[in-house]
């Protein structure tokens, strides 16, 4: 029991210190508790040192996230929502990662598949998420985000302990990329989260493009320009959402 209690206190810490580190949702609301049980928190690093990202079960042994989430050493937290009650997460360490080959320092190709060292145990917190059937399936209109972190770009507001969900709207689709406009939607600290749109991930949380102090843009790696690349993977798991 005492060493279930400090392994609580460290997680509670990695969850509510990390997400300040760096933004997290802006706008939106507290989601319906479970209500994304796709979800995962990353951590990369050794806890309590690291930096947060997010992703996202595609199988019982994969997380999808984005390329520049890569790191020496990543754990994945699956079935958070309030980060005060911890007694619904799974961790699992990742066995290796795969970001995208072409993946570069513009952010081109920023997407990464996670093996996970053993599978997740699926349960009514914890699913994995379909993907787009087709690479030239259409992107709904209105999608949502959701994560964890802080209410405002300068992390000066009180850190929420649950997961908190926003709606944005598609303003551009290209091949490898879904752009949506601000000022609400995701920030550095949900970088590898879903792009949700009518329950199918249609992309990964990638950057935010500032064309100007009040006007930036969020953009998302587009999941269906990349399913032969990802069909490798996927092919030979388990619980694969992904349709060739």
């Amino acid at each position: 029991m005492a060493g279930r209690l400090i392994m609580s206190a460290s997680l509670y810490l990695l969850f509510t210190q990390g997400a300040c580190m760096r933004a997290g949702i802006i706008g939106g609301h507290a989601a319906v508790p479970h209500s994304h049980p796709y979800m995962v928190y990353l951590w990369k690093g050794v806890p309590p040192d690291g930096k947060p990202c997010e992703g996202f079960l595609v199988s019982e042994n994969y997380v999808m996230t984005a390329a520049h989430c890569d790191g020496r050493t990543i754990t994945a937290y699956s079935g958070a929502h309030d980060v005060s009650d911890l007694s619904s997460i799974q961790s699992v360490a990742v066995e290796e990662t795969f970001p995208h080959a072409d993946f570069n320092s513009l952010y081109d190709n920023d997407i990464m598949l996670l093996q996970l060292q053993k599978n997740i145990t699926l349960n009514k917190y914890i699913q994995s998420i379909n993907l787009p059937k087709t690479e030239d399936e259409g992107v709904p209109k209105h999608c949502l985000v959701a994560g964890w972190g802080c209410e405002d770009t300068n992390c000066t507001l009180p850190t929420p302990e649950v997961l908190k969900e926003v709606n944005v709207t598609v303003s551009d689709i290209y091949s490898d990329l879904i752009l949506t406009d601000g000022p609400n939607g995701p920030g550095n600290g949900d970088s590898g989260g879903p792009l949700v749109c009518n329950g199918v991930a249609y992309g990964v949380v990638s950057t935010r493009r500032d064309e100007n102090e009040t006007d930036y843009f969020f953009t998302y790696t587009r999941i269906s320009h990349y399913l032969a690349w990802i069909n490798k993977f996927l092919n030979h798991s388990t619980q694969a959402n992904v349709y060739t």
